[in-house]
């Protein structure tokens, strides 16, 4: 809008400028002819094409102008409807429950199985969802803890790829629904059953080296005496030195997908909240995380993890940061 605005007054002055120049040809045309009555014709056809000139100019510069104002005119209206869209959709957040023109605004598709729903949510609301950060760490943890792990959706909402719908009905069972939301981007693994049924799972890179990354916890749990476990994206695949029944296979919680999109690995100082590894447990935090990168891509987290408010040391932060490197390398040959 403001280059907008100097273009226009840019303009503003060339044509007070012709204009100007237009009156004084005029002016100087009068004169001219009374001094030189005999040439009458030849002054007559000289500022003919001398006013018509100008006229021309003035008329492209007052087009010029329109322009301009049509289109700081158009930024202004597009940079208001931005704003109402984000208003709507700031407001489709905060709402305790949805109607059902809000979920059109939201949801692009529902599929209903026996057992199971898949819910696909428009891109562009799928974008906006991922792509809020807020800038400071106590914040993100403060708001992480209000909403239950889950920054987007008011209070008590879960996890919106895990959760379960019960129907219920009169003189009848009540029947379940695992809601799985499949968002834009995400990459999928695709099965087809016997009986022609398409089935898709969350694809990880991780995936085929389970037994691998577990014998890598075993090393380092045995080096350090600790708790460590390696994720993928989603979920913790290995587990050594103890709850594995409480991690192994649970999905990591937002504060670590967090921290793996940071791209920085996190180091517990002994203050301050700590980081939940997983929602089915409270007791285990990540005191170490070190995300792992191949070819750029995040695949997943080195953790070492702590049921108690303990300070990690350096040998946690350079042993994770190597196996983290390590493992990047791995997947990239």
């Amino acid at each position: 809008i403001s280059e907008t605005e100097r273009t226009a007054e840019n303009l503003e002055t060339l044509l007070l400028d012709a204009q100007e120049e237009l009156k004084a040809t005029k002016r100087q045309r009068i004169r001219d002819m009374a001094r030189h009555p005999e040439q009458e014709a030849i002054l007559e056809e000289t500022y003919d094409e001398l006013e018509h000139d100008l006229i021309q100019r003035i008329n492209g510069l007052q087009n010029q102008l329109q322009m301009a104002a049509d289109k700081r005119n158009t930024i202004i209206q597009v940079n208001r409807a931005a704003k109402t869209a984000m208003e709507v959709f700031d407001d489709l957040l905060s709402k305790e429950h949805l109607d059902r023109k809000d979920l059109q605004l939201i949801i692009e598709k529902i599929k209903v199985y026996e057992d199971h729903l898949e819910i696909r949510l428009k891109a562009d609301i799928d974008c906006l969802l991922r792509c809020g950060e807020l800038p400071h760490e106590e914040d993100f943890v403060a708001a992480m803890a209000r909403q239950g792990g889950n920054v987007n959706f008011p209070d008590g909402t879960g996890d919106i790829s895990t959760i379960t719908i019960v129907q219920s009905a009169k003189m009848r069972p009540d029947k379940v629904f695992r809601a799985n939301v499949i968002s834009n981007g995400d990459p999928l693994e695709i099965y087809t059953s016997r009986d022609g049924e398409v089935i898709f799972k969350k694809y990880s890179l991780m995936g085929g080296l389970d037994d691998f990354a577990a014998q890598l916890c075993e090393t380092m749990s045995r080096s350090t005496g600790a708790i460590c476990a390696v994720t993928d994206r989603d979920s913790v695949i290995a587990v050594a030195g103890g709850a594995k029944r409480e991690l192994l296979g649970k999905g990591i919680t937002a504060q670590l997908e967090q921290v793996m999109e940071n791209r920085r690995i996190y180091q517990y100082d002994g203050q301050g909240p700590q980081i939940p590894v997983s929602d089915s447990s409270d007791r285990l935090m990540a005191i170490v995380a070190a995300p792992i990168l191949s070819e750029g891509d995040l695949l997943g987290l080195v953790l070492f993890i702590s049921d108690s408010p303990t300070a990690a040391g350096d040998a946690e932060y350079k042993l994770a940061q190597t196996v983290a490197a390590f493992l990047g390398r791995h997947m990239e040959n």
